[in-house]
């Protein structure tokens, strides 16, 4: 797949700002591309969650976890993650 030129429209006020403080809007394409990045993570996470949580509810009663071990394992996940980095 190839890159594609997107255009967009800034409002004047947005611009004059962004040259007041000594930003080009031309030049900021990082900058949006990572905005982009971070916009689509979290839907990719919403998305996830909500497929965990249809599997969850689906599940017969008896097997369902409860909401201590939920949470033990949220903090279980995000102790390895922020050790491995």
């Amino acid at each position: 797949m190839s890159d594609i030129s997107i255009t967009i429209q800034v409002p004047k006020e947005l611009v004059e700002r962004a040259k007041a403080v000594g930003l080009q809007i031309e030049d900021q394409t990082d900058t949006f591309i990572e905005l982009l990045e971070t916009q689509i993570r979290k839907r990719e996470a919403g998305q996830e969650l909500l497929e965990i949580a249809n599997k969850l509810t689906a599940l017969p009663d008896d097997m369902k976890p409860t909401q201590d071990e939920i949470d033990t394992a949220i903090r279980d996940y995000w102790k390895r993650k922020s050790e491995s980095t």
